[in-house]
Formats: structure tokens, sequence, C-alpha cells
């Protein structure tokens, strides 16, 4: 007799079946004494619908099923599968190799589509409150900016009948990854297309604009003939911030804050060489100074994306986009607006599709939200030569 079986032995009473399916979930959750890709469909099914039930879910049809079973197994055989197939889609949506969330700051809004109202900046002196006068208030400004239209997306998968009866839980576990990955993936390209700058987002007081621009603008932040090859190109990236005025204040400075390196996997070695070097030699005339590293970049970011995203959707030729190099302060540059989180939807054992296809359950992966440029002016774009 298996573990699951000792478990949910006939003689338990209802409410002792639902302590045990909770304990069975809260370990699964915490990996502790159980793992979900270490359980079995065929020993979940034979424990919790028992005998009776799998014969008949084996010659009938989950209807059938819930007419024999009690209630409560059910639940239990639908809530611990439930589990197993929301934690591999967890896996799969937030995998390590994505790296978008790490470039935008996450916004939940249940607000598509809409405007973002600034605030009108003060000067110092009109801030001033005089003995006995009122505190002045901060005035909603024109300056908005309109948020674009989210996409939803999603995939589905369905438990069958032979899964459960050859035990193909390694299968369904590894497809629910796979379809989750693919929501994720989704999102992912759709925020290096912010990033990268392939889509242009940006829009202002109604005024459309790209999101990097060489020419014609308060604020450059496009640049070419700038290759990563020593600290000198961070120490340029790092005097074009130095030049930028707030455009809504007096000439008030930009303050940049923490800077990132985004480079392809092209430009990896070199970036890391760069950051991580400790000291650096200079040569003036006949004398030679060693100082410590002057770059003091927050960190580095690469994915293999990069260059794959700029050559077949941003249309750069692949000797170009191998010279590609971003750097700034990307939370501050792009928000990522949540509508509708992640989730893996059970469909529950009211629906069709076992008179169709013998699926036992179904689950759905979606997730909708849209990546936009919140201020260009954090961020630059560099192309070596």
């Amino acid at each position: 007799m298996s573990k699951f079986s000792k478990a949910f032995a006939e003689e338990r009473k209802d409410s002792e079946i639902t302590l045990v399916t909770e304990a069975i979930i809260a370990d699964i959750k915490e990996g502790k004494s159980l793992k979900y890709d270490s359980l079995s469909l065929r020993d979940i099914a034979e424990s919790t619908l028992g005998y009776k039930g799998c014969a008949i879910l084996r010659d009938a049809n989950m209807r059938k099923v819930s007419e024999a079973v009690a209630p409560v197994r059910l639940s239990a055989f639908s809530r611990i599968t439930n589990e197993i197939v929301s934690q591999a889609g967890i896996e799969g949506f937030q995998s390590p190799d994505f790296i978008g969330d790490q470039l935008t700051t996450a916004e939940n809004s249940n607000d598509d589509n809409g405007r973002l109202i600034g605030i009108e900046p003060m000067d110092d002196e009109a801030m001033e409150v005089r003995e006995g006068h009122e505190y002045p208030s901060a005035q909603l400004s024109e300056d908005f900016l309109t948020v674009p239209t989210s996409k939803k997306v999603g995939l589905r998968i369905g438990l069958t009948k032979e899964a459960v009866f050859f035990d193909k839980t390694g299968q369904l576990i590894q497809r629910a990854k796979e379809i989750a990955g693919r929501v994720g993936l989704a999102k992912e390209k759709r925020t290096l297309r912010i990033v990268l700058g392939i889509d242009n987002s940006y829009n202002r007081k109604d005024v459309s604009r790209n999101t990097y621009v060489a020419s014609a603008d308060p604020r450059i932040n496009s640049f070419t003939g700038r290759t990563l090859d020593d600290w000198t190109a961070i120490e340029d990236a790092e005097q074009s911030f130095a030049d930028y005025v707030d455009d809504r204040t007096t000439g008030e400075p930009v303050d940049i804050g923490a800077t990132m390196l985004i480079v392809p996997q092209d430009l990896k070695t070199s970036g890391s060489r760069i950051m991580n070097t400790l000291e650096v030699r200079t040569i003036n005339g006949a004398q030679e100074m060693i100082t410590k590293n002057p770059i003091s970049v927050g960190g580095m970011i690469s994915s293999a994306w990069i260059r794959w995203m700029l050559v077949n959707e941003g249309g750069i030729a692949i000797a170009d986009a191998r010279k590609y190099w971003y750097y700034g302060n990307p939370k501050k540059a792009f928000t990522y607006r949540t509508i509708f989180p992640f989730s893996m939807i059970e469909a529950g054992q009211s629906h069709d599709a076992y008179f169709d296809s013998d699926i036992v359950n179904q689950w759905r992966a979606m997730e909708r939200g849209v990546a936009y440029v919140a201020a260009p002016w954090y961020m630059q774009k560099n192309i070596g030569a």
C-alpha cells in the first residue's frame, strides 16, 4: 500500500480526507516530504477515488465517477492534481532565463490604455511657506503619458484518461511547464521589444517619439561609434547623462540613479571584463598611473534573446546587432503594467471534453499585461563601430 493509499484509506471520514489533502498540498508547495515532480497520477487516482472510482473512470467517464465517488474524495483528486500542474506552471512562467522583470518597474492596474497624469513641477520659491500662510498645493498638470493597450496570451492543456492509467505524470508536468513557459516568453518578448527600442510606445502629451533618438531632441540617447571595449565607453555614456536637463523645470539635472549595463551574449565577456577589472593603468606622456576601476555599474544583464530580437523583430543585421549595448536605469525608464497576473486555471469536472477526447481535466495558462516607456531619457542605446 502506497503512502497515498494509507493516507486516503476507505475508513477515513470526509473531514480527515480534507485535512490529509491540505497537508499534501502544503508539502507540495513547500517542497518538504513531497515534491510534485516525484508524484504518481495513478497513485493519486487510486488513493483518492478508490478502486470503484478508478474502475468507473477506466470504463466510463468522469461524470459517472462524480456520481459514484464521494465529493470530498473527488475534490481531493482534483485539488492535488491541480497543485501539481500549478507548481509546474509557475516554474515555467518564471524561467530564470527571462530578464524582463529585472528591466521594468512592476505595476498592477485595472485600467487599460489609459493616461497617466503627471504632477506639475514647482520651483523652490513656489514651495516656500511663509509664517501663517497655507501650504501651496501640487497641481495635476497637462504633462501626461498615454499607456498602450495590453495583450492577453494563453494556452491550455488536458489530463487524459491514458495519462492517469499509464502514469504519464512527467509528461503532464513537462507540458504544464512548456505552455506556461510560452506564456512567459510572450511577456518577455513584448518587454524586450520596448526596452530595445523595437517598439516605440512613448507618447507624452499626445506627441509620439522614439524611445532612442540621435538628434533634434532635448535629451539625445542614441549613439553610434561607441564600442564597448574598455571603461572609457561607460565614461562617455555617463557624460551624456550628465548633459541632460529636465525640460519640465528650469534646467535642473536629471537624476539617473542606479545604472545597469544590458548586452547581448556577444558582449557579455567584454562587459564583465570592464565591470570586474580591479585596476586601470593609463599612460600620460612618460607617466603611468594605476588607479582602481573607476566604473561602478550597478549590474550587468545579458540574454540570448537580445540579439535574436534585434535581428528577427528589429530588422538589424546580425553583424550590427552584435555591437548593440544599452546603459542606464531601466526601472526608471520602463514599466510593465499587469492587468491579469499569470494563472493556471482549472476547468473542473463540469467540462465536456471527456466525451470528445477522454480529457479528465483541463487547465489554461494565461496572463495579460503591457510594457511601456515611462521616461526614455533614463536609458541609452549605443552601437559599437
